[in-house]
């Protein structure tokens, strides 16, 4: 159940990431359909979404174990709020002339609702 409470965090998120986030460019990865002419799933090209996210913040020197998390690695913070894709992993992300896979992306919630999305990057 959304409370009045998740409302109002999920517009913090975004007024927060809107005001001090940086543009950047997401590669959406295409739908899969079925070609009749083919007689198998393709995957339709991929898309350039811009959005708005926090600039890449390095992780903690603790939190790099140079598996999960390597010493390059970076997160991103992407307000739910009219985005118009789910983040994945393999998602190619591209910040000030430099291109980044997504390692991760993890759902941050409020009550029901997802208010934004933590992903780590990685060049």
């Amino acid at each position: 159940m959304t409370t009045a409470l998740d409302t109002t965090l999920s517009a913090v998120a975004l007024d927060l990431i809107d005001t001090l986030g940086t543009d950047m460019v997401f590669e959406v990865p295409g739908a899969t359909v079925y070609d009749p002419a083919e007689r198998r799933q393709v995957r339709q090209s991929p898309t350039n979404v811009t959005r708005k996210a926090s600039p890449p913040l390095q992780y903690a020197s603790q939190l790099i174990d140079n598996s999960v998390v390597r010493r390059d690695d970076a997160q991103i913070f992407i307000a739910q709020s009219g985005l118009t894709f789910t983040p994945v992993e393999g998602m190619k992300v591209t910040h000030a002339g430099l291109d980044w896979h997504m390692v991760s992306a993890s759902p941050m919630y409020s009550g029901d609702d997802i208010a934004a999305w933590e992903c780590q990057l990685r060049r």
